[in-house]
Formats: C-alpha cells, sequence, structure tokens
C-alpha cells in the first residue's frame, strides 16, 4: 500500500520494498549514470536517503504496538509449595488467572491499535513525500545555480574581448580615457560576479548529496541537467486543487486515525472507570487431600469514581476532532495559496522569457549599432549590456521560482505538506490497561 501510494506519486519504490542492497546500489548508480533532472533527483532519493530508511524502521515499533493492542492479555499461571515446619505433608498449590477486562475492552483496543497504525503510516509517507520534494528542489536551485555560472562566464568573456578592444582603440587615439576605466570597472564587476556565481554552486552542490543521501563516491561522479525546461503554457486550476489536497493529505489522514483511536479509548472510558479490573481465576490445592476452586475478582472504585479517566478520554477526543477541522481549513488555504504562487510566477517566468528577455536583446543591439555610429556613448553601452545582463540572470531566477513553487504544489497533491505544524497529538495510550491476572 505505502510503496505503491509512493511508486505512483515519484515514480520509484522505496528502498526497503523487497530490494537488496545491491539491487538498491545498481539502481542508483543506473540514475546516477545520466544527467540529472529534478524528477530523477526524487528517484535516488526515495531509493537511496537513510531518512526514507529510517521512516520505515520506525514502523516496525508502530507495528509491534499494534500487534499487542489487538491481542487480549496473556493468562497468568502460578504455582507454589508449602514446607511445614513439623513434618506433615507438604502442601502444593497452584492455579490460573485470566483478565476478563482484557476480553470487554478487546473490540476498542483493536479500533485504537489500528487508528494508531494508520497514523503511523501516514506520517512514514509524509515524510518520504518531503524527502523526495527537497530532492526535487534542491536539484532545481543547482541547475538555475548552473545556469546563471554558465551566463557569468559568457559575460566575463565578453567584458574582457570589449576591454581588450577598448584598450587597442584607446591606444590608436580613437577614444577617451574615461571610456577605457569604464570598460575596465564592467570587466571587473563581471569577473567578481562570475566568481559569487561559482562560490554559490559549492553549497548548492552540496544541498544535492545531501537531499540525494550520496555517499563519498557517488558524490563527485554525477552531472546535472543543463537547463530548467520553459514553464509550461497551460494554466493551474487554483480552484480545482483544494479538493485533491485535502483528499490526498497524509496529515488529514494521520488526524481521522487519530480520531478513531480516540473514540475507541472514549467508548471503554465509562466502564473503565467502574470496574477497573474483572479476572476470573481457579486454583487447585493439595492439603492432604486435593481441592479445587473457582474466584472472581472484581476491581473497587474506593478512592475515586474514575473522573479523571473520562475526563481524559472525553478531551482527546475533543482535541482530535478540532485537530481534523483545523487541518481541512489550513490545507484548503494552504493549497490556494500554493497554486496561486505557482500560477503567478509561471506567468511571470514566461513573461520575463518570452518577453522582456528578447527585448533586452533588442535594445542591446540597437545600442550596439548606434555606438558603433558614434551616435551614443560608452556609459549606454554598458548600461545596455548590464540591463541585458540582469533580463537573463532574472529569466533564470523566474524559471527557477516557478518550478520550485510546482514542487510545492505537488509535494501537496500527493499527500506531503511543506513547513507544515506538528499536529497536535492525541494520547491514545490512556485506553483501560487492564491489571495482569493473579
Amino acid at each position: 500500500m505505502l510503496s505503491t501510494r509512493i511508486e505512483q506519486a515519484i515514480g520509484e519504490k522505496p528502498s526497503f520494498e523487497g530490494r537488496s542492497s545491491k539491487e538498491v546500489t545498481d539502481r542508483v548508480a543506473a540514475l546516477l549514470a545520466e544527467p540529472i533532472t529534478p524528477e530523477t533527483a526524487a528517484r535516488i532519493a526515495i531509493a537511496n536517503n537513510p531518512r526514507v530508511q529510517m521512516a520505515y524502521a520506525e514502523l516496525g515499533v508502530a507495528r509491534a504496538d499494534f500487534l499487542d493492542g489487538v491481542l487480549p492479555s496473556n493468562p497468568v499461571i502460578h504455582a507454589a509449595r508449602l514446607v511445614p515446619k513439623a513434618p506433615e505433608t507438604d502442601i502444593l498449590k497452584y492455579g490460573f488467572g485470566i483478565d476478563l477486562m482484557s476480553f470487554l475492552n478487546l473490540p476498542a483496543r483493536r479500533n485504537a491499535a489500528q487508528g494508531d497504525w494508520e497514523a503511523a503510516q501516514a506520517r512514514a509517507l509524509g515524510e518520504t513525500l518531503m524527502v523526495a520534494a527537497n530532492a526535487r528542489i534542491a536539484m532545481i536551485e543547482f541547475i538555475a545555480a548552473n545556469q546563471n555560472l554558465d551566463l557569468m562566464r559568457q559575460a566575463n568573456d565578453a567584458s574582457q574581448a570589449a576591454l581588450v578592444a577598448a584598450e587597442a582603440i584607446f591606444a590608436a587615439g580613437n577614444s577617451a580615457h574615461l571610456d577605457v576605466e569604464r570598460e575596465r570597472l564592467f570587466a571587473a564587476e563581471m569577473a567578481l560576479t562570475l566568481r559569487q556565481a561559482e562560490a554559490r554552486l559549492i553549497p548548492a552542490r552540496e544541498r544535492v548529496n545531501a537531499a540525494l543521501g550520496l555517499s563519498e563516491a557517488q558524490r563527485q561522479s554525477w552531472s546535472a541537467a543543463r537547463r530548467l525546461p520553459a514553464p509550461p503554457d497551460e494554466a493551474i486550476a487554483v480552484d480545482a486543487v483544494v479538493a485533491e489536497v485535502v483528499t490526498a493529505s497524509t496529515d488529514v489522514a494521520t488526524a481521522k486515525a487519530m480520531l478513531q483511536a480516540a473514540r475507541a479509548v472514549r467508548s471503554t472510558s465509562s466502564l473503565a472507570s467502574l470496574l477497573p479490573a474483572l479476572e476470573l481465576s481457579g486454583e487447585r490445592e493439595r492439603d492432604g487431600i486435593w481441592k479445587r476452586g473457582f474466584g472472581l475478582g472484581v476491581g473497587l472504585p474506593v478512592f475515586g469514581l474514575g473522573t479523571s479517566t473520562r475526563l481524559r478520554a472525553e478531551s482527546a477526543m475533543t482535541v482530535a476532532n478540532a485537530n481534523l477541522a483545523s487541518l481541512e481549513l489550513e490545507l484548503g488555504a494552504e493549497a490556494r495559496s500554493t497554486a496561486a504562487m505557482a500560477e503567478a510566477t509561471r506567468q511571470m517566468a514566461i513573461e520575463r522569457r518570452e518577453v522582456i528577455l528578447p527585448l533586452s536583446a533588442q535594445v542591446f543591439t540597437s545600442t550596439q549599432s548606434n555606438f558603433n555610429a558614434m551616435q551614443l556613448g560608452i556609459f549606454q553601452l554598458l548600461e545596455a549590456k548590464r540591463a541585458r545582463l540582469d533580463a537573463g540572470r532574472m529569466s533564470i531566477d523566474a524559471t527557477r521560482d516557478y518550478w520550485i513553487a510546482q514542487a510545492n504544489l505537488d509535494l501537496l497533491r500527493q499527500g506531503g505538506r511543506g513547513g507544515s505544524q506538528p499536529l497536535a497529538q492525541v494520547d491514545t495510550t490512556q485506553m483501560p490497561k487492564p491489571a495482569a491476572g493473579h
């Protein structure tokens, strides 16, 4: 169930799903052999990131708790030999005890255990989806940083060539010294900007390494796609996203399971508060002759009528109800705002790519022509160069921002939730625990 949901969302089975460590290593190596896209990064993280393995290893503890919750208490057998001081016949005594309350509470205990188990599975799924989303976003940021680096290299090369030409023109006596100094300043700025772009690429690559869970041997062996794809032309239907997000949400699934567990606890709280224990016992004793008999033990609420037990169960269910209602409201608002942000960044990225970037190129070309015809000065030409460079950088940044917003929206649609507040924890351990039999 969990692995199927993950495979449908990410396109990759988690590493724990019936594969040996060698199979996982070979699969990761095959994915690393090709230039990595954001989608490939998510698949590698699902197969390789230790956080995924940790999330599902913790399910083993939850499974053990589930098995404890669906079974009644074990019977207790006891035996004793009483040796008198005088030489008389030894007294042999043995018997058993069965906790009847554990049988009476069994349906409710099973409902509570089932709720806790479903909540644990939903939390593990949410953690896994978050690992995949983090890997996807880290790769988007790395590819954008790499694109910016390429752009800065081209700008630096062009500025150095322009400086050489300006110095030659000045040496020939065809330009002013100020013009050369401006070209020299621009070239120095481009060289510094290039170094900054190179420096930004290092932490961006390390974030990818961490998000993908790569070993030291794997960290230097991968390459990324050279460019982010253009944003799609199709608009995002904001209103249609809300129902999809609430239905898929692992947080909502967790809250519903916690509510189920809290209801199960409350269903037995009244009986448990008035009847703390109920035990059936049987004994057989030899004191010269064999004697046997059966007994029934009942716990008496002498020092309290279980008010705290009922109050705790009622309050836990109220918290669980409120938690579910608040989550559905919050998710609706988060879905709308995330979808609206993705649509806004999509439109801005398209505008920068298809309108502003071509216009800046046209302005630069016209300015260059006018400069060559000596109708404009070097200052206007440098301003046009800066404007064209800024347009290129902002186009890359806008495309990056769109794909990050889209990754956050996809995470919500798959059932995860980025940066969510922790769920209110409903204490389902307060199910009345029957005392062990004697």
